[in-house]
């Protein structure tokens, strides 16, 4: 197999941009040869995407010998991968690699995520890794999405380390998840959009409150967060401009608590089963 398929590349390399393997019963042959495969992609100076897709015998991939003209790489239905580097691939990644966007997306075995593995990665998203417990935000991305990864505890940022190239934050069906990043305030100084979708368990926000640079708020289907949003203190946000809330209702009225006035300069606000709002007493926002 793996002789068959440097013969093709031998031949196609000039002009090979993606590189695609589905539902390889033997994939692990060919990164067992990996020296042998990461030759003929170095060559061809053009390979952007790699797909690797349903190779369920996949337990490794060998980051350091993955051509650095790759800007894409997904990973989707590898049921045995983990991401485990050595110290020399970890140099390896640092120095060479420079994705667009990385996926990870039903890779059962994953329960960890070293911030080594995507160090230059501009957009991160991680779907469906079942035993994902915790993450630590990799320094250098802009966008980073979790979805239905249903026994994620712990999301942080490393700790004394600004991660100021996080601009988005989308977070989605984490069952148990009880808090975004602590310190997210100051350790997230550039985040501009902050989304939490049915993350149940989700009590409140960390200690210190939102990045003061917010922009965007979207929650939706967090009830235990929402009904506990007199400690948000929104109008400390001068540049929250959207506000998206959509609840269950069953929250109870919060009287005379100014904690929970919008900041002013607020434009867009959309709000459903959510009871009592009150404006800034300082300017009346502007919403459309």
């Amino acid at each position: 197999m793996e002789m068959r398929l440097a013969e093709d590349l031998r031949y196609s390399k000039a002009g090979l941009k993606e590189f695609e393997v589905i539902g390889s019963p033997k994939v692990e042959v060919l990164f067992y040869h990996a020296e042998l495969f990461a030759s003929h992609l170095q060559g061809t100076k053009q390979i952007v995407k790699l797909n690797i897709i349903e190779c369920y015998s996949l337990t490794a991939l060998p980051i350091s010998s993955l051509s650095s003209t790759l800007k894409e790489i997904r990973i989707n239905l590898n049921r045995k991968l983990k991401l485990e580097l050595s110290v020399s691939e970890m140099i390896s990644s640092i120095s060479n690699m420079f994705l667009e966007r990385l996926t990870l997306d039903g890779c059962y075995s994953i329960d960890d995520i070293p911030p080594e593995f995507v160090p230059s990665t501009r957009i991160l998203r991680i779907e469906r890794c079942y035993r994902l417990t915790r993450l630590l935000i990799p320094t250098g991305i802009e966008i980073l999405e979790i979805n239905i990864c249903e026994n994620l505890e712990i999301l942080s940022v490393a700790c004394g380390t600004q991660t100021t190239s996080l601009l988005d934050l989308h977070i989605s069906k984490s069952q148990k998840l009880k808090l975004p990043p602590e310190g997210m305030h100051e350790l997230l100084p550039s985040l501009k959009k902050l989304v939490l979708e049915n993350c149940p368990e989700t009590e409140s926000f960390p200690e210190g409150g939102l990045p003061f640079n917010l922009e965007v708020l979207q929650i939706v289907d967090c009830k235990k967060l929402v009904n506990g949003r007199k400690e948000w203190r929104l109008q400390r946000l001068s540049c929250l401009i959207s506000l998206f809330i959509f609840h269950d209702g069953s929250d109870e009225e919060i009287l005379g608590d100014e904690n929970w006035e919008l900041p002013c300069c607020i434009r867009h606000l959309w709000v459903s089963n959510l009871k009592n709002i009150k404006q800034s007493s300082a300017q009346k926002p502007h919403l459309s």
